[in-house]
């Protein structure tokens, strides 16, 4: 499915999203993720479709390779993203939260492209 055929997720609907998340002190992705009640896969499309950004799904990121070489598995776990290699051999960094400032401020600083994942 294309990002073009995928339903995005309202401004509205994140906003409340972010509210609720702040006065639950939890993560914005996982606030909005239970308040739309939908399956990872379909969820994870359609916040890629809303953000215009690259989906990775599960069974696609067991099947990359890691580029530890590139980004240590300790620098990324502190920032909740890993970058791995695609079937090309292009870097994808890998998050579970597109709205996490250190994961988008680090694709940013090294030119790398962010792709979200779903974790469940």
């Amino acid at each position: 499915m294309s990002l073009a055929d995928t339903a995005s997720i309202s401004s509205r609907e994140i906003e409340e999203a972010r509210s609720a998340a702040a006065a639950a002190r939890r993560r914005l992705v996982e606030v909005l993720e239970a308040k739309l009640g939908l399956d990872p896969d379909v969820f994870v499309a359609r916040l890629g479709a809303t953000l215009r950004i690259q989906v990775m799904r599960m069974d696609e990121l067991r099947c990359a390779a890691p580029a530890f070489d590139v980004l240590p598995f300790s620098e990324g776990s502190q920032r909740a993203c890993a970058l791995v290699r695609g079937e090309h051999g292009e870097l994808w960094l890998v998050t579970d939260d597109p709205f996490s400032p250190s994961a988008r401020s680090r694709a940013k600083s090294c030119g790398w492209c962010a792709r979200p994942c779903a974790t469940r």
